[in-house]
């Protein structure tokens, strides 16, 4: 039999927790007036995206943190929505019951954020949450330790700065090459 639970951590958390009312929390169709930002809606979109993956992902603590306690002033100062979403997600549950088992998840996830670099999550096996517990101590290593490994969204900005860098890069390099470039100019292009 395939059982499968969430774990932040490697501590196991009600699979509730994956359920965010994403619209109660973050007006989607103005998340782009708020990104200057250094921690705000849109990192809370980019966590509830990938909070109900299978496999291990991860996030700086503090952003997990600020994400999970804006879930939970969504849970208290938005009940009714959030319990008519329930309703929705689940008719034949008791939306009070796990609207508390919600509370409770968030306050289980905002405990295990403390104190620590990054938060790692998942939804799987016993043999995901023996991967994350992995994942976490290969994170703690030395950098310089063969066994070391970023963590998952730290992996993930440095290949989009690397894949960003590259666009760019070729861009120059092409318009070095448009013609009518002065020499000087096209050479150090060409020379990035």
């Amino acid at each position: 039999m395939w059982v499968c639970g969430f774990y932040i951590n490697g501590v196991p958390v009600s699979d509730w927790f994956t359920y965010w009312p994403i619209e109660l929390m973050v007006d989607l169709k103005t998340i782009h007036e708020n990104w200057e930002q250094e921690i705000g809606p849109c990192d809370v979109y980019k966590i509830y995206t990938r909070i109900d993956h299978h496999g291990v992902e991860t996030a700086s603590a503090e952003v997990f943190r600020y994400s999970v306690q804006e879930l939970l002033l969504v849970l208290f100062y938005k009940k009714e929505a959030v319990l008519n979403q329930i309703n929705e997600w689940a008719p034949n549950q008791s939306s009070t019951s796990i609207y508390e088992e919600m509370i409770e998840a968030a306050f289980v996830a905002r405990r295990l954020s403390l104190n620590v670099e990054a938060v790692f999550w998942g939804t799987g096996t016993e043999e995901l949450r023996m991967r994350i517990l992995d994942e976490m101590r290969r994170a703690a290593l030395p950098k310089e330790d063969t066994e070391f490994l970023l963590p998952v969204h730290e992996r993930m900005r440095q290949a989009a700065i690397e894949a960003n860098e590259a666009s760019q890069l070729r861009h120059m390099r092409r318009y070095a090459s448009s013609g009518g470039v002065k020499k000087d100019l096209r050479k150090r292009l060409l020379s990035l």
